[in-house]
């Protein structure tokens, strides 16, 4: 299942287009506005003002200035804007219900708390109203704005101080078990609890909620290797799915292509991509190494390589070739300018690695 970004400036492309569209049916001679750089950054700022204009009232005016340095003036209706952009209103429903899926598939709780609306589209009515004629009943939750704008940022600092509070506990309790190791653990909890709440200046019953809420951190990208699949074509092969939970590690063994190959490239990618199979096209490279391979290994040979993933986001890659037991482990570097001792080693037979069944 293919996840695709997109946003609020999505929406500014779909009111700009129409916003064009209009004017140029009112002033053909408008001329090419996407065409001139100082055109083109007045013309975002004023689109960005009418979208903000059209979440408050049912019309808006655009003041648009033409190539000519002549201005214009261009209404556009809520009504539509919600029809130009109703495409990727569809979109965000398929979105969502994809993620709602997953999360139940993945904990195994169907029950959802809380919906929560994120990031400044979400204060577009179009978007509430849709999202409340989807969701309301049928979740039987009603989804709520809380900040849009800020949400991210606040759950990244409650996650950060949960997860301090949590660090710190552990530790005191450790400790008092060591130095009380005749006491019942109940009792070196509760005293663990009470000089975590004095640390932070918070109530024992906090402490004891942060302690007990279980946080679970996923990968928000899909990370996999290049390979070729059985057609001959660069495919990258996820070995971490975007939504495992980290930490976390998985080990694939891929035959190489070619017999007597000096150097096996290993090019790494992270993609949107919920799968093992995706396209290059839809992947962002993060680094490349290359790994020297022992003479004389067969084609087919295994190549076992294993990504690691920490909380952190930092993510280590083993190649083991396991006819010589042999492995690197990959640091990711800036592709530079080729030495000659480099450009020697193009000459060299290089190996692939291929999609095993």
């Amino acid at each position: 299942m293919e996840i695709t970004s997109w946003g609020g400036a999505d929406w500014d492309a779909a009111l700009r287009d129409l916003l064009l569209e209009k004017l140029l049916i009112e002033n053909p001679e408008a001329g090419d506005l996407m065409a001139d750089p100082e055109t083109r950054a007045a013309l975002i700022t004023t689109v960005e003002k009418t979208k903000m204009s059209l979440s408050q009232k049912e019309t808006a005016t655009a003041r648009i200035t033409c190539c000519d340095g002549s201005k214009s003036k261009v209404s556009v209706t809520r009504e539509e804007f919600n029809e130009a952009t109703q495409p990727l209103l569809n979109r965000t429903i398929e979105f969502t219900d994809a993620m709602i899926a997953m999360a139940r598939e993945k904990t195994g709780v169907e029950k959802i708390d809380e919906f929560l609306l994120v990031g400044g589209s979400t204060y577009m009515p179009q978007v509430m109203e849709m999202v409340n004629s989807r969701y309301k009943d049928t979740l039987r939750v009603e989804p709520k704005l809380y900040e849009p704008n800020h949400a991210v940022s606040k759950g990244a600092a409650l996650y950060g101080n949960n997860k301090a509070i949590r660090d710190l506990y552990e530790k005191v309790l450790k400790d008092l078990k060591e130095k009380n190791p005749d006491t019942p653990t109940g009792k070196l909890e509760d005293e663990a609890n009470k000089k975590v709440a004095d640390e932070f200046s918070l109530a024992p019953e906090t402490i004891e909620t942060a302690v007990n809420t279980e946080m679970i951190t996923v990968a928000s990208k899909s990370i996999g290797i290049r390979v070729k699949n059985k057609e001959g074509k660069f495919v990258c092969y996820n070995l971490i799915e975007k939504q495992n939970e980290v930490p976390c590690n998985n080990t694939q063994a891929f035959p190489v292509s070619a017999a007597n190959a000096a150097t096996l490239p290993l090019i790494v990618y992270s993609n949107n991509i919920v799968g093992k199979q995706a396209d290059l096209d839809c992947c962002l490279e993060l680094g490349k190494a290359t790994m020297e391979l022992t003479p004389g290994l067969p084609a087919g040979a295994p190549i076992e390589v294993t990504f690691a993933l920490d909380p952190e986001g930092r993510l280590e890659l083993t190649a083991r070739d396991v006819t010589n037991d042999k492995k690197i482990v990959v640091p990711f570097q800036v592709e530079g300018v080729l030495s000659e001792e480099e450009r020697k080693k193009l000459e060299e037979v290089v190996a692939d690695l291929e999609m095993v069944d």
